[in-house]
């Protein structure tokens, strides 16, 4: 999955826990908390996973960080 598609879901799934919450008065808050949830998430995948990221031998960037990184920039860009 790519980081976009991984973004997107992510806010796809914030949005359902919303609109679950708050399903009469859906609007663009509810977006813009559906971004911040899901920055939130990677931000935990990041901060938990530093000394684990830092310590992988493999060229994948799905392991190094780097792919939440990019995750992360997506999020901010949908």
């Amino acid at each position: 999955m790519t980081p976009k598609e991984k973004a997107k879901e992510l806010i796809d799934k914030m949005k359902l826990r919303f609109n679950i919450i708050d399903e009469l008065n859906y609007d663009a808050k509810n977006e813009y908390g559906a971004k911040q949830c899901a920055l939130i998430c990677v931000d935990e995948i990041l901060t938990s996973n530093e000394y684990l990221f830092g310590q992988m031998d493999n060229d994948d960037s799905y392991y190094d960080g780097s792919y939440w990184q990019e995750v992360k920039e997506e999020i901010g860009n949908l």
